[in-house]
């Protein structure tokens, strides 16, 4: 544990940090197993609604920096081409 009054603050920081990534993370998986079910039943219209939803989470966490761009294209282009697929 941290003696030093900055390293304290910097310890809260960091927890309170990690439990916000964590919680975008964990939606961003949510929203790809919605999406992946949701092309199962072939309904075009649902399909293309949570395409945009996963699509929208990935951006934002992209730009708070809690994805790499590269990793977010990559998810974003392997998600576009298994519903081009189906």
């Amino acid at each position: 544990m941290p003696i030093i009054k900055s390293a304290k603050k910097s310890l809260r920081q960091d927890r309170k940090k990690r439990k916000i990534n964590r919680g975008i993370k964990d939606n961003i998986k949510q929203l790809t197993k919605k999406y992946l079910l949701t092309i199962t039943t072939k309904n075009k219209d649902k399909i293309n609604q949570q395409f945009i939803l996963l699509q929208k989470a990935i951006d934002k966490a992209t730009k708070n920096k809690i994805l790499k761009k590269n990793t977010a294209n990559r998810r974003k282009s392997k998600f576009a081409s298994k519903m081009l697929t189906k």
